[in-house]
């Protein structure tokens, strides 16, 4: 059985991946190269692949990425519940 912290790490890890799962669709659902991708995006295209990969993210960067693939951020959270006064909803 895994103890409080680690079952949080596991959670994270999971949700990391999962979200890096999720930009690489979109990527490849627009027939997109991370090169022409992270430029409509405006991230480094080593910190997209590493993403893709797997590794961790934060909030801000998911908004990024969105905006420039011109999707909402529950694309990447489809079974979120976010409230309806959360900003740039």
């Amino acid at each position: 059985m895994l103890g409080k912290s680690e079952a949080v790490a596991k959670d994270t890890t999971n949700v990391h991946h999962y979200v890096g799962q999720q930009i690489k669709k979109l990527r490849e659902e627009r027939g997109m190269s991370p090169l022409s991708f992270s430029g409509i995006c405006g991230v480094n295209p080593v910190w997209l692949t590493q993403r893709e990969a797997g590794a961790a993210t934060c909030l801000f960067r998911i908004q990024q990425i969105a905006k420039g693939a011109g999707v909402e951020v529950e694309y990447f959270f489809p079974n979120a519940e976010i409230p309806d006064d959360y900003p740039d909803h």
